[in-house]
């Protein structure tokens, strides 16, 4: 749908290739949530990961659209993420980079959203 839109602040292709491969992530979380590594970490991971999961959907769909509340919500988000990986110790760098280069990206473009 966002993609037949009109807007007269069109998305930018480095935020759409981003956009596509956050969504992808998505994708293979949904599997990842039922794997018995996931259930092993806490017993509120699963949920934790599917919830974050659903936000991460929306806030790219957001991003998407050109919407500020989409870069501020994902940025609060990623910065959450990566605390609780923290906090369980499965902290590792290139689970920062994806969401580095989103939240990085949707702020250059900050201006130029709705």
């Amino acid at each position: 749908m966002w993609i037949v839109m009109k807007n007269k602040n069109p998305r930018p292709p480095l935020l759409t290739l981003l956009i596509i491969a956050g969504l992808i992530g998505c994708f293979f979380n949904m599997f990842l949530v039922h794997s018995p590594s996931v259930r092993n970490v806490s017993s509120w991971y699963p949920l934790y990961l599917s919830l974050s999961t659903l936000a991460v959907i929306i806030f790219l769909g957001a991003v998407g659209m050109m919407r500020k509340w989409g870069v501020i919500g994902y940025s609060l988000y990623a910065a959450i993420h990566q605390g609780v990986h923290l906090y369980l110790g499965l902290w590792n760098g290139t689970a920062l980079i994806l969401p580095a280069a989103v939240t990085v990206t949707g702020w250059i473009y900050y201006k130029r959203m709705d």
